[in-house]
């Protein structure tokens, strides 16, 4: 079945409960870079999915190409978690 570029959504999920990001596409093209990256792919009925540490995630302010190295960490505080998993705040 082909899907419409409507249909082939990606969809990324965080909280700060767990210190691991959701990814799920229907679209073949990125479960496929995916898998290049070495991220661990799991194939579902409708789509791929899967898990990879937040840390893994950045975001880039609009309109600007990164320089070399301008990729900064995660704050410490943004993954501490009290004692049950709870996320502090």
């Amino acid at each position: 079945m082909t899907r419409s570029r409507e249909e082939q959504e990606t969809i990324v999920r965080f909280d700060r409960a767990s210190p691991l990001a959701t990814l799920w596409t229907a679209a073949a093209p990125i479960a496929g870079k995916w898998t290049r990256l070495g991220y661990p792919v799991q194939v579902e009925r409708y789509g791929w999915r899967c898990e990879v540490p937040i840390r893994a995630l950045t975001f880039r302010r609009l309109g600007q190409k990164p320089q070399d190295g301008e990729k900064q960490p995660v704050p410490p505080q943004f993954l501490k978690t009290k004692a049950g998993g709870r996320a502090e705040g």
